[in-house]
């Protein structure tokens, strides 16, 4: 029958750029591990939680030696967002000690001089030629520079158009099939939002119908979709995204499937999480009815609103990476000429995408990506 009690768990997780350990039981063990450990910081107003400096791979291997790893509960997500955070730490620190070099080699321009060139390329439109790679690399070459570069970013974010299909399971026939519940509905930016990455559904917002056969139904995910408009999205990257679709319009840049199976109550309010991202669309259940009128089946429908979905800057990046790094190999594998630069950009662009949210099979299957998936 197996213990019914729960075992202690020591919880690893990176949230906010930060790694955090957080611990089930208040055992010795456990608080004399963390209290003794240098690279930890204790949370005062949390006493189970506690701040970890460095790579959280490196404390998941640490922890596991102490306690073993059944003791231990750590996301691949969580280990590979903390590895890019460390690595973009590393590249910071880099160009800091290059750039205090070529200082002390007399070698490095006025920041005010940068700073005003800058500042007068950005004023005559510099972003209209520069692709969303170009500005996620000024990002990381110095402060003057990204500063501007996060100013193109946000305006690159106001220049692209999202729309939302649903797919949702209803009955048809005696069965439940998926049908579309909803086609292009256009999603608009959040300006009350802290950054211009919250998008909420256009008005009126036509709720998505369900219905679920029982606790076995395969056919209970209502699907999302999100696509990248392709005639209102007037962005440098069009040629790239858009280039090579002839039977769509739009490009499907995100997928979210969520279990009608799990709805319970009119009024919950629940997260979803994409092909690349975490628990970032939130939906409202509006009606929630049970039919049992059937011995041995219970029938649930109702209907979901949805209230925002979260797409920012590196979701477009890594959309459009992941396209441009294809399209930058085929056309190096077919140059007579090979020159050391294109080879560079494709291993820039390959950095890019690994670093990017989600990994090289994340848009397998999705509207516009067959020819990078042939």
């Amino acid at each position: 029958s197996g213990c019914s009690k729960a075992h202690p768990k020591i919880n690893l997780d990176f949230v906010g750029g930060v790694a955090m350990a957080s611990i089930s039981h208040e055992l010795d063990p456990f608080k004399h591990f963390f209290k003794d450990n240098p690279i930890v910081k204790t949370l005062e107003d949390q006493p189970v939680k506690y701040q970890l400096n460095g790579m959280l791979s490196d404390h998941h291997k640490r922890i596991k030696q102490k306690f073993g790893a059944h003791l231990v509960s750590v996301e691949h997500r969580a280990l590979s967002a903390s590895q890019r955070a460390y690595e973009r730490q590393l590249e910071q620190e880099e160009m800091q000690q290059a750039a205090k070099k070529r200082k002390v080699m007399g070698e490095a321009a006025p920041i005010n001089l940068l700073e005003s060139v800058l500042e007068i390329c950005y004023n005559n439109s510099i972003g209209e030629y520069l692709d969303v790679a170009d500005i996620a690399w000024m990002r990381t070459s110095c402060k003057s520079m990204g500063r501007i570069a996060a100013r193109m970013a946000r305006d690159r974010m106001r220049a692209i158009k999202l729309l939302y299909a649903a797919y949702s399971p209803t009955q048809e026939s005696g069965s439940c099939v998926s049908k579309m519940n909803q086609l292009e509905i256009p999603l608009s930016l959040d300006m009350a939002a802290a950054d211009l990455s919250v998008l909420c559904p256009g008005e009126p917002q036509k709720p998505i119908d369900w219905r679920c056969c029982g606790d076995n139904d395969v056919s209970s995910i209502i699907r999302i979709e999100i696509y990248l408009n392709r005639d209102q999205s007037a962005i440098p990257e069009r040629s790239i995204l858009f280039g090579n679709h002839y039977w769509h319009d739009d490009l499907e840049v995100a997928r979210y499937q969520i279990d009608s199976r799990n709805f319970r109550e009119e009024g919950e309010v629940c997260k979803a999480q994409s092909n690349v991202q975490e628990e970032n669309l939130i939906y409202r259940v509006t009606s929630f009815d049970l039919d049992e009128s059937l011995p041995g089946i219970t029938y649930s429908q109702g209907k979901i609103n949805l209230q925002s979905i979260v797409f920012t800057f590196d979701d477009l990046l890594g959309v459009y990476v992941r396209m441009r790094l294809y399209k930058a190999k085929r056309e190096y594998s077919l140059s007579t000429i090979k020159k050391s630069a294109d080879k560079e950009y494709i291993k820039a662009l390959a950095k890019a995408a690994r670093e990017a949210p989600g990994d090289a099979c994340s848009f397998r299957g999705m509207t516009g990506w067959g020819s990078v998936y042939r």
